[in-house]
């Protein structure tokens, strides 16, 4: 009975075979394919009504504990006398907004809200894009 050498194949063949097989499985496989880049959102905050005594007190705008949010520079502090900002990559659904008095840090209000994300600028596309978003804090 003869002999049958067996070839081995090339490494970069049997590579080439499971990707062509897993793109005949592959069921969303026509979508586009997206790049590891982040796009920055920045969270705008503001007491809605501002209060008269707005300049006495201080906002911070910070991560609930059970989730992560991807601040570049957070939490974020600043007076309630004007919008306080943050600049966020992981897009949190909500946020934990704290006012303090700024004589003596007594906490004046606590609120959790959530966070809703519009488009902003001429860089979007299939993959994201920048984005802002405004939350109003109810002042009562």
């Amino acid at each position: 009975m003869p002999t049958i050498a067996h070839r081995r194949r090339p490494s970069w063949a049997c590579a080439l075979s499971c990707l062509c097989a897993a793109a005949a499985t592959c069921g969303g496989c026509d979508r586009t394919l997206c790049p590891s880049t982040t796009f920055p959102a920045v969270i705008h905050v503001s007491l809605q009504p501002v209060p008269p005594s707005a300049g006495d007190l201080l906002v911070t705008i910070s991560c609930p504990a059970d989730s992560e949010c991807g601040f570049l520079d957070g939490p974020a502090t600043g007076s309630a006398d004007s919008s306080v900002t943050i600049t966020t990559v992981l897009r949190p659904p909500a946020v934990d907004i704290v006012v303090t008095e700024r004589v003596g840090g007594a906490v004046a209000l606590r609120h959790r809200t959530p966070v809703e994300y519009r488009p902003v600028g001429t860089r979007q596309t299939e993959c994201g894009g920048d984005a802002e978003a405004l939350v109003l804090v109810p002042a009562d």
